[in-house]
């Protein structure tokens, strides 16, 4: 073999060993029903919008599909893994918890379906880190009206913690939408059926954080 040979194959060798050491050391979980890893290639935008130019669309009461034609801000939860945020794609490419405002109207946007918006009754802006809207609480059959809190604890990333204490999670880090995010994603990729999820994260107490930074 000559040397010119040797040095091309050596040096396709050490590129693959390199290549497999750096998936295995994005690698969260493997084995048994699904993996759990962290794509560092690949823009996070693609995962939470697959189609980022088209609207949010919903099926009304009626049955009638509906777009969100005037959105004004969006929200999309991120997870907590050693001290380090994540976007969180679970069950595949599902896509993501949202909060989405748009038409005057509050929107939660699950993963594979989305729901009517429900009308923001007021919005209040305590300060440039705090602010909530108050809307309708549909999830119980009561006249208590839902609020929920924002508290802004990065400010260059625009997180915050989510104070939602009527809503199915009292308590959850979000981002604002951008063009660009620092985050990487934490796939949980299911080989076969998208019934195991990953829920080691971090064991936070979010109302220590918010206690300690001033913020109640």
């Amino acid at each position: 073999m000559k040397s010119s040979t040797k040095l091309i194959f050596y040096s396709l060798a050490i590129l693959i060993i390199t290549s497999c050491s750096l998936i295995k050391s994005h690698l969260i979980q493997e084995g048994g029903p699904h993996d759990v890893y962290i794509d560092k290639k690949n823009e996070p935008y693609l995962y939470i919008d697959s189609k980022p130019q088209s609207k949010y669309r919903f099926i009304n009461k009626l049955g009638i599909e509906k777009e969100i034609k005037d959105i004004s801000k969006q929200w999309i939860k991120i997870e907590q893994l050693k001290r380090e945020f994540y976007f969180h794609l679970s069950f595949g490419n599902g896509g993501m918890y949202k909060f989405v405002i748009g038409d005057n109207k509050f929107y939660e946007i699950f993963p594979l379906e989305s729901a009517p918006g429900t009308p923001i009754l007021k919005y209040t802006q305590k300060s440039d880190t705090v602010f909530s809207y108050t809307i309708k609480n549909q999830l119980q059959e009561t006249d208590k009206e839902r609020i929920i809190n924002f508290y802004i604890i990065d400010k260059q990333q625009q997180i915050a913690i989510v104070e939602d204490l009527d809503g199915f999670v009292p308590y959850r880090f979000m981002i604002a939408a951008q063009k660009k995010y620092n985050l990487p994603v934490l796939i949980n990729y299911c080989r076969e059926r998208r019934l195991v999820e990953f829920m080691d994260f971090d064991k936070v107490d979010f109302k220590k954080i918010l206690k300690d930074r001033g913020f109640i």
